[in-house]
Formats: C-alpha cells, structure tokens, sequence
C-alpha cells in the first residue's frame, strides 16, 4: 500500500509538473488546492476520475483535454459552468467558450 501510495504521489506531481502546476484560472500553486479538470465534459468521460485519472492521463501522453484549476475554480466550473475569476468564459456542451457564443 505504501508503495502505491509514492508511485501516485510521483505521478500526481509529473501530472501536474507537465500542465504547469499552477490554477489556470486564479493562478494557485499551493499543490493542496490543485485539481485536474476535465476541460470535456465528465459525462462523456465517466471513468476518469479520482486517483485513476493519473494514470489514465498519463497513459494517453498527457493530451491537451486536462488542465490544472484550483478546487474552487474546478468546483465553480463543474457547477455553474463558469469561474468568477474569468466570468466572461463559460463552459458549453462544446466546451470552453466566450459568453455570446453559440454552444
């Protein structure tokens, strides 16, 4: 058990090392409040959550479909589909998109 444990503790840290370590949206390093996010929506992407999404991510060659957020910028995101740091971008069916825009 402990050894897993280090082996994804590493694998978070290369995960978030390779998308910036850093909220995309508020700018947060503390690594206690980081989060990968799912920039499809996670209906379309129903397995890939909790610790698995390291090893997923990594698998598929840590493709450009994930960034890093912040819990409350993933929280607000996920639940009102926009961040009040950015409330000009919203997350439609077709992603991330400027308010006016179809989707």
């Amino acid at each position: 058990m402990a050894a897993a444990n280090t082996r994804n503790a590493r694998l978070k840290l290369a995960i978030y090392d390779h998308y910036g370590r850093r909220c995309v949206c508020c700018g947060e390093t503390n690594i206690e409040f980081l989060s990968v996010d799912h920039m499809i929506p996670r209906d379309q992407k129903k397995k890939e959550h909790g610790i698995m999404i390291y090893s997923i991510i990594a698998k598929k060659g840590f493709p450009e479909e994930y960034r890093i957020l912040c819990m409350n910028c993933n929280f607000s995101y996920g639940h009102v589909g926009y961040c009040p740091h950015r409330p000009f971008l919203r997350f439609g069916k077709f992603g991330l998109r400027r308010n006016g825009d179809l989707g």
